[in-house]
């Protein structure tokens, strides 16, 4: 008996938890961290917004952006990202999404210093050589590309993302042979990799492998990618 007593006063504090109203920075944080973690960002972001209003924080501030990125606010989550450099510029974590949202909103030369700074904070970041790499091949960079995915997978080499990226700078260079290679590689790690297939029906297009490039870009649509069609219908038979 007493067992269910302690059970149910339990179910009722989960349930006071949710339905009152949080009075406190801290309480809305907690709450917008739970629907973060949920994926409701929306809801999530009426919670950082009360609980910054209440008492600005680097915890509040980093959350918000964080769910603005979310929601497509790229905008917006490099004005809070900023905001907590502005109080600590060797914030990595600031650093490094505040690069991501640079270059989701199309700004490349602007997110490259970011990653950059990351680098020199932290030589290990995976992450940030990923990224620099990216801004790197959008730049057309593709040498310096290169190096910094190769850094990437020396110590990531499970990164199927990075394989991917690495294989489609090799085939801006010429370099079909080791394009592939690293395609294969990508759908190795990953087997519903749809870009990677998709991209390793480029190269053998370009190399004159048509029926090969067909069935790639045939497992692409499959996977859902939403230009496989046009190829399929333009090369294939």
């Amino acid at each position: 008996m007493f067992k269910n007593v302690h059970t149910l006063l339990l179910i009722l504090s989960i349930i006071t938890f949710f339905d009152l109203p949080a009075q406190t920075a801290d309480e809305f944080i907690k709450k917008g961290i739970i629907k973060k973690e949920a994926k409701n960002y929306t809801e999530a972001l009426q919670d950082f917004n009360n609980a910054l209003s209440l008492k600005p924080s680097v915890e509040g501030l980093l959350n918000r952006a964080f769910v603005l990125y979310q929601l497509g606010d790229y905008s917006g989550a490099v004005r809070g990202y900023t905001a907590v450099l502005q109080l600590n510029p060797n914030d990595k974590e600031a650093l490094l999404n505040r690069g991501k949202a640079l270059y989701a909103s199309g700004h490349n030369g602007e997110a490259l210093p970011d990653f950059n700074k990351v680098l020199e904070l932290d030589t290990l970041n995976a992450e940030a050589f990923y990224y620099q790499g990216i801004c790197r091949k959008t730049a057309g960079a593709y040498e310096e590309a290169i190096l910094s995915y190769n850094k990437t997978l020396a110590l990531n080499p499970d990164n199927a993302e990075a394989y991917n990226a690495r294989a489609i700078a090799r085939y801006f260079m010429g370099d079909s042979e080791n394009s592939l290679q690293d395609f294969n590689k990508a759908i190795e790690l990953n087997p519903s990799y749809a870009d990677a297939y998709f991209n390793r029906g480029n190269c053998k297009y370009f190399i004159n492998e048509i029926e090969d490039a067909c069935t790639d870009w045939k497992k692409a649509g499959e996977l859902k990618y939403e230009e496989a069609d046009t190829y399929i219908k333009k090369y294939c038979r």
